[in-house]
């Protein structure tokens, strides 16, 4: 008779959100933007986006000289929060609330991008925060504003990229 721990592990293995057809909602390394060089050239160069609280800006790769980042993922996002925020507590928090947001709420984008054959670079920060506590800020309220800068951004990607 097979353990409990082996019953388990086949149970979870035969369930829905381990096939194909029910994406994983995951956010691995290699789908983070890292590094000043990265973060530098997106400022620079990106397309700006924004809806009430939340600031993106948009670089497709093929337009930058960035060789260390992976070929093979359709979109690299990076997160940031100024400083003016407050203490580190509150900033790391609402960084978390950003990549929580996009790592629910990227699949749909990143297919986009899989369809326009390009790979984007994302960079999100929260602004406009005047009258609002940080610390009060809600995950529901990230993702839905999440949800919208993405469609925006889709948007724009079917309007200006002809495949």
């Amino acid at each position: 008779m097979p353990s409990s721990r082996a019953v388990v592990q086949k149970v979870v293995g035969n369930s829905p959100s381990a096939t194909k057809s029910n994406p994983r909602h995951t956010l691995s390394r290699k789908e983070i933007l890292r590094g000043y060089d990265a973060f530098s050239t997106i400022y620079k160069k990106g397309k700006r986006f924004s809806t009430e609280h939340l600031f993106c800006l948009v670089a497709e790769r093929h337009s930058l000289s960035l060789q260390h980042l992976p070929d093979e993922v359709p979109v690299i996002a990076g997160f940031t929060v100024s400083k003016k925020l407050g203490k580190a507590v509150v900033r790391n928090r609402l960084k978390r609330l950003l990549r929580e947001a996009f790592r629910l709420n990227k699949n749909e984008f990143s297919h986009t991008c899989l369809e326009k054959n390009t790979q984007l670079l994302l960079v999100i920060s929260f602004t406009n925060l005047e009258g609002i506590e940080p610390k009060k800020i809600r995950f529901t309220a990230v993702e839905i504003e999440m949800q919208e800068l993405l469609f925006r951004i889709s948007r724009w990607l079917k309007e200006n990229r002809k495949n």
